[in-house]
């Protein structure tokens, strides 16, 4: 991602302390996507040439648990209130790996339902959140 995000500024004629940043993925995407925004938003604390930690996000679909209790203490500290977690009820993926292997999500869940049988596919996530109303 810091090489993108390097790339993208000097095309841009941007500083990266200017630029926001939504990590986005679905199912181990998401998981990926929960670890990276971890790695991402250290990077920013440590370097003052990065994105301010501030402008990181997290937004992920049906994704499995990826964080230790430890980790994940860590996370919300660093990025409170910056993590979207979408579970589709009846969607076994967030539900992986089993808690009793102490692994834990971050992040504030909001749980979506669908009609359709397969609960997992992204599309089932975006066609629930089209209904919503706003």
């Amino acid at each position: 991602i810091e090489d993108y995000l390097d790339d993208y500024c000097i095309k841009n004629h941007l500083k990266p302390t200017d630029i926001k940043i939504t990590i986005i993925g679905h199912s181990l995407g998401g998981g990926l996507s929960t670890l990276s925004g971890l790695n991402l938003i250290k990077k920013c604390i440590q370097d003052t040439t990065s994105p301010h930690p501030s402008n990181v996000r997290v937004c992920v679909f049906g994704c499995p648990r990826s964080m230790n209790e430890v980790s994940a203490t860590e996370y919300t500290a660093l990025l409170p209130n910056k993590v979207l977690r979408f579970s589709m009820i009846g969607d076994i993926v967030p539900k992986l790996p089993p808690e009793f292997l102490t692994y834990t999500h971050v992040g504030n869940n909001i749980f979506v339902d669908t009609d359709l049988p397969n609960k997992h596919p992204i599309i089932n996530y975006i066609e629930s959140l089209r209904k919503i109303p706003l």
